[in-house]
């Protein structure tokens, strides 16, 4: 799976938030809170394809996490990308 590059991350002050730019302009109602291990992941990613292996490895490289707990989110977080299609 890829990113759409038409998210943007954006860090506001402790908030990381994904935005939908639609040309020169945000789309304010495609907003969306990341918690700290998803934006990280997230800046991870950037033009790679990925797997979802790729991220349960990179997860538990970077986090106290194990593989089981990290393959469920993994799996949980995909699924919220791909319904809002923030991944491709």
């Amino acid at each position: 799976m890829r990113l759409n590059k038409e998210f943007r991350l954006n860090h506001v002050a402790d908030e990381a938030m994904l935005v939908k730019a639609g040309g020169r302009e945000a789309d304010m109602s495609k907003v969306f809170g990341l918690n700290e291990p998803a934006a990280w992941l997230y800046e991870q990613i950037g033009d790679e394809e990925v797997s979802e292996d790729r991220l349960v490895e990179l997860l538990t490289g970077e986090f106290e996490v194990d593989e089981e707990t990290a393959r469920k989110d993994i799996r949980d977080l995909i699924n919220e990308w791909k319904t809002y299609g923030i991944v491709l």
